[in-house]
């Protein structure tokens, strides 16, 4: 039966009294009244409608300018979300570091016990697997190492190291390493690498991943993993010609997205970009002006979905 105009609107101002004075929940508010959750919810909505009540966010810590910036990066670039972190200092090492620990924070939030995840490299990914608290209620979740190693112990590429380091904080967790060079120029060395079971076993365990934690390389001049030595001139040259500005897990993509030096990219023993993007949750840690591009790149190729970062470079992808 109709309410009449004057109970209606008496039933929808204590309806929003109950709710938003007193805190109680939507269904003690509709018990309280006797009638349904779904009436109630559209009788608060129309209050809110009809400027019966207002709601006011006052931002204590100015932390609002970092919420438009996110949302602005979800809607340009696709993502499912963004956590930013402000940048008070200069100093990249410092806001490095508050990139690594919103990212282990966040890690929290995504992680639950049967969780398959996959793990890559970067400095800023070492940092953020040190700052990770141990969580009780997750257990038996397994951990995948998502790329081999350098080789080269000035710039040892600690995958399985990180793969460990996070493991160990989760009650009977799994781990799966791979225990071979990212990438080798002996081609009948790179095959029977391939051919190996044990690397086969975790390539595969690649594609069932339920979340993936990777870094993002920056371009050509600043790449930690040209700097490791591991990738030959030849195919420098080739990533050079192709405009490559960046790549994860060794794996070079341009501007657009686009997958560089195909022959090198079918001798790296890591997770191929196209499996990694079939991933569900995929979380790039990421920072720094130098690394835009590659953020960029790897956005438009559809390899991350969830970013953490800087509001500055957050600021220059916008603008990019």
């Amino acid at each position: 039966m109709a309410l009449d105009p004057n109970e209606r609107y008496y039933i929808k101002l204590k309806a929003s009294y109950l709710y938003y004075y007193e805190d109680l929940t939507q269904k003690q508010v509709a018990d309280q009244l006797n009638v349904s959750r779904p009436t109630l919810n559209k009788l608060l909505k129309e209050a809110k409608q009809e400027g019966m009540v207002k709601v006011e966010i006052y931002d204590h810590r100015n932390y609002s300018h970092l919420i438009e910036l996110e949302n602005q990066l979800c809607a340009k670039f696709g993502l499912k979300d963004v956590k930013l972190v402000d940048c008070f200092t200069e100093n990249e090492n410092i806001i490095k570091d508050r990139i690594s620990k919103a990212a282990a924070t966040y890690f929290d939030k995504l992680m639950k016990s049967g969780i398959r995840v996959g793990i890559g490299w970067g400095k800023t990914l070492e940092t953020m697997a040190k700052n990770i608290n141990p969580v009780k209620s997750v257990k038996d979740a397994e951990f995948v190492t998502l790329l081999g190693g350098s080789g080269n112990l000035d710039y040892q590429i600690h995958a399985n190291g990180m793969t460990e380091e996070i493991a160990k904080k989760y009650y009977n967790s799994i781990t799966h390493h791979i225990y071979a060079p990212i990438f080798s120029a002996d081609e009948s060395l790179s095959m029977a690498l391939f051919k190996d079971e044990g690397i086969k076993k975790v390539m595969n365990k690649m594609q069932d991943l339920d979340l993936a934690i990777i870094g993002i390389d920056g371009d050509l001049t600043s790449s930690t993993t040209l700097m490791t030595g591991s990738i030959p001139k030849k195919y420098i040259d080739v990533l050079q010609t192709e405009k490559a500005v960046g790549n994860i897990c060794a794996r070079f993509y341009d501007i657009k997205g686009n997958i560089c030096a195909k022959e090198m990219n079918d001798r790296l023993i890591s997770i191929p970009l196209d499996v990694l993007k079939n991933t569900p949750s995929i979380m790039a840690v990421a920072g720094g002006i130098n690394k835009v591009e590659s953020m960029v790149g790897a956005a438009k190729g559809g390899y991350y979905n969830i970013l953490i970062t800087d509001e500055n470079t957050a600021k220059s992808m916008l603008e990019f």
